[in-house]
Formats: C-alpha cells, sequence, structure tokens
C-alpha cells in the first residue's frame, strides 16, 4: 500500500457513508453487498498480529472509489428494488461488476418472450407484440433510473449468450 491515505475498512466506508447522510447503512449491510457483489471484495487482507491478538482490518487500496460505488448502489436502490436489479446500472455507469451478473441482467428482461414463443408459438405478429411489449418496458424501467445512454463495450457484447 503506497497510498495509505486511499486505504479504507468496512468500517470506515459505513462512517463515511454516514457522513454523507445515508444514516441507515451498517457494517452489516455493506457486508452483505461485499458477498452480493455490488461492491468489490477487499484487496487488502488484514495479516494477524501474532500472539491471539486478532488479525488487522481487511479493506479496500482504493478507498475513494469504494465509497463511490457504494453511495451510488445505496442512491440506485431508491429505484430498484434488490440488489440484483443494481448489477447492470452499476455497470452501465462505469464499476466493476462480474460479467456473469451482467450477462444475467441483460437475459432476464428476455424470460418472458421466450416463454411465449416456447409455449405460444404465436404467429409473428404476436412475437412481434410480445417483444415490443418487452422493449417497450425496458425502456420504460431506464427512464426511471434516469441513466444516460451510453456505447456497451464491444468485448462484453462478444460475450453475450444467443438465446434464439
Amino acid at each position: 500500500m503506497s497510498n495509505k491515505s486511499a486505504f479504507l475498512t468496512e468500517d470506515e466506508l459505513v462512517g463515511k457513508l454516514l457522513e454523507l447522510g445515508y444514516t441507515d447503512v451498517t457494517k452489516r449491510r455493506v457486508a452483505t453487498w461485499r458477498a452480493k457483489e455490488i461492491i468489490p471484495s477487499f484487496d487488502v487482507i488484514g495479516g494477524g498480529r501474532g500472539q491471539s491478538l486478532g488479525r488487522e482490518s481487511s479493506g479496500w487500496s482504493n478507498g475513494d472509489i469504494i465509497v463511490e460505488q457504494a453511495a451510488e448502489a445505496y442512491g440506485l436502490l431508491k429505484t430498484y428494488r434488490t440488489l440484483d436489479d443494481l448489477y447492470f446500472p452499476l455497470w452501465v455507469l462505469g464499476y466493476p461488476v462480474p460479467l456473469g451478473h451482467i450477462r444475467e441482467a441483460l437475459s432476464r428482461p428476455l424470460e418472458p418472450t421466450l416463454e411465449f414463443i416456447q409455449a405460444e408459438g404465436g404467429t409473428r405478429g404476436e412475437l412481434e407484440d410480445e417483444i415490443g411489449d418487452q422493449a417497450f418496458k425496458f425502456v420504460q424501467i431506464v427512464d426511471r433510473s434516469q441513466l444516460l445512454p451510453c456505447s456497451v463495450p464491444q468485448d462484453a457484447i462478444k460475450h453475450l449468450p444467443i438465446c434464439f
């Protein structure tokens, strides 16, 4: 850790979020965000201090970015219902999110359409209507989230599963 001031522990993250006005943030909530990969796992693991004195605190070497990402996640929870819904908007905003979560988030809106196709077989017009309905619902979600349009990185697109 060459830049000691950027190092951030979980307790310090909670403190910084409380300072920013997020009054219901707790260490347990932050631990859940870490476990669900809403914020990254610790990249600095505290070492033992010897003779049963416990361990030094683990934390992040890039503390400023972690505070930004946690604050953004907290704000997104006003628009989105669950933590699982945060992966895609966080990724669009430029925060590190595991690609598997992005794939799942992008394929989730397609599931009703695929189920319709498999169950109904429907005509071409019915299929187009269903796809149009799902696209409209997606646009509404994006509009509610107030995310700015952006380009999706090409390396992410080439790894998405083909559904048809």
